[in-house]
């Protein structure tokens, strides 16, 4: 997986995407816990990510309390159980305490599962919306923007940079796909 996927993965799966921008951690990871498939812009900083690139292709060692953590809860929570409540070392909490996680395991089309884990509260300083939207879609290769609410920009990947160079929605005539986007409740996707 490449690190446009990577982010992707957040956007177009639904049990995903409602994590995207939340202000509070979240990663998907393989059962073994060997590898992160995906993290929201929070949960990327609290693994030290610089950016998706860097966690695309970390290999967590077999020492690492993550992978260790991941691996115990993969053999506890089945495919379609609800999601449950852990208690979890590192996972962005100060060091000699825990967070809670709220776990599920996530089937997907090509036959493997993931571990999904979503810290119940922010640990530490909140990071700001316009930040978590600039981290989600800076490192995208394809040309993609981040709006928000207002039409401001918050967020462009380098190829798209040139496309907008500093307008805003209703700039660009997309003012009515963020409306529609913002009525259903979801991401918008439009083509310029």
């Amino acid at each position: 997986m490449n690190s446009a996927e990577f982010q992707l993965r957040g956007i177009h799966d639904a049990r995903l995407a409602v994590h995207a921008i939340s202000a509070s951690p979240a990663w998907l990871w393989t059962l073994d816990g060997a590898h992160l498939l995906w993290a929201n812009p929070v949960g990327m900083a609290l693994l030290g990510g610089a950016d998706a690139v860097a966690l695309v292709t970390r290999i967590f060692s077999p020492a690492d309390q993550h992978r260790r953590q991941v691996a115990q809860l993969a053999t506890r929570l089945l495919p379609n159980m609800p999601p449950r409540l852990e208690r979890l070392h590192g996972f962005g909490a100060p060091l000699g305490s825990l967070v809670t996680g709220i776990c599920t395991r996530l089937p997907f089309a090509n036959g493997e599962d993931g571990l999904l884990i979503v810290a119940a509260a922010t640990p530490g300083r909140a990071m700001p919306l316009d930040e978590r939207l600039r981290r989600i879609v800076e490192a995208v290769e394809t040309p993609v923007a981040a709006f928000t609410r207002d039409g401001r920009l918050a967020g462009v990947s380098e190829s798209a940079r040139p496309l907008l160079d500093g307008r805003t929605l209703a700039d660009i005539g997309l003012a009515d796909a963020r409306d529609e986007a913002l009525g259903a409740g979801q991401i918008g996707r439009a083509h310029v």
